[in-house]
């Protein structure tokens, strides 16, 4: 949904793919993101907390809400969106 969200916006993103089967991609790098391992994450560089390192966000719900308050018109704007 977050992806959705993403496209439909136009916001600027990349987007990794990840095997979540796979031992390899539960590196801690990504244990870094999301603690629990599990898709959607997301790291905006745009925002960053007081020790200088990006915003990480995991639960699509958080992500969506993040995405309507910065690229957006607010949670409103989003609601409408789901709506239609």
């Amino acid at each position: 949904m977050p992806r959705w969200f993403m496209e439909i916006k136009a916001i600027n993103h990349e987007l990794v793919e990840l095997d979540l089967q796979s031992i390899h991609d539960r590196h801690a790098d990504f244990l870094g993101i999301n603690p629990f391992g599990k898709l959607p994450a997301l790291i905006d560089s745009d925002v960053l907390l007081e020790d200088g390192s990006p915003l990480k966000l995991f639960e699509s719900g958080s992500i969506r809400l993040h995405l309507a308050e910065t690229h957006s018109c607010g949670l409103m704007c989003m609601i409408r969106s789901l709506q239609s």
